[in-house]
């Protein structure tokens, strides 16, 4: 059985430069989340291989979006029904503010519930200073 979108069958080249976008879905249909690739390719019935991987979630403050987590990876599988990024091979995310890198082998990205998922290998480096002291009191 083939898998058809937009007239490619599995296996084809799909699409270039794709955008995924994922809107909230309280109403206010703000971008949560956006997944881009430099390439996407239907490997299977509701499943596209990303190349290029690019996801980044946002905040906001008022009106204005900030991006906040940028993930960043050769490859990833994105399953449209269940709407899950998932990769086995290495990865970085890093906050937009440069506070936090995070550097792991495999990721799953749950786009419904905004949660990131670092299999194995995990290196954490956090680039602020982190300090005993708390508003004049010392510890």
């Amino acid at each position: 059985m083939a898998f058809l979108l937009g007239g490619v069958f599995a296996g084809q080249s799909a699409e270039k430069r794709i955008k995924l976008p994922d809107h909230d879905r309280d109403g206010t249909g703000r971008l949560r989340s956006l997944l881009m690739g430099d390439s996407m390719t239907p490997v299977g019935p509701g499943r596209m291989l990303v190349r290029g991987v690019r996801l980044e979630t946002y905040a906001y403050d008022g009106e204005r979006r900030i991006v906040d987590l940028i993930v960043e990876a050769p490859e990833c599988l994105f399953n449209l029904r269940t709407r899950i990024v998932s990769s086995d091979g290495p990865m970085t995310a890093i906050r937009a503010s440069g506070d936090l890198r995070l550097v792991g082998v495999g990721f799953e990205w749950r786009q419904k519930t905004s949660r990131l998922y670092v299999n194995s290998n995990v290196r954490t480096i956090l680039n602020q200073r982190l300090s005993l002291e708390r508003k004049g009191k010392r510890k």
